[in-house]
């Protein structure tokens, strides 16, 4: 089961066992501009971990981003991000993974 909620962005960190290792910073200040736009449109999947933190397991990118846009000054460092709390280790990998492979890039016309 899970959960939604709002979680301060400095309490959010990147999780470890992310399925993408490569290009994650990739167009990250072209993410963080649309962010700055429209807003966070999905929200991110995160699992507890120490001290009251929370570890990003979907949605390494857009964390990225919105921290791109805390130090620039343009939202707070607290900024409350909307979050699905995920308890268990092993959906944790399995979204990860669908996040991540079962998607389609948009045709560039």
């Amino acid at each position: 089961m899970s959960e939604s909620l709002t979680i301060p962005l400095n309490n959010l960190s990147p999780w470890s066992g992310n399925v993408r290792k490569t290009g994650v910073r990739d167009g990250i200040d072209e993410l963080a501009a649309s962010i700055a736009s429209h807003g966070l449109l999905q929200s991110l999947v995160v699992q507890t971990a120490k001290r009251g933190k929370y570890e990003v397991v979907a949605g390494q990118r857009r964390l990225l981003a919105l921290q791109c846009l805390a130090k620039a000054g343009t939202i707070a460092k607290d900024f409350p991000v909307p979050c699905m709390v995920v308890e268990n280790s092993e959906t944790a990998t399995e979204l990860s993974l669908a996040e991540n492979v079962v998607r389609a890039p948009m045709h560039p016309a």
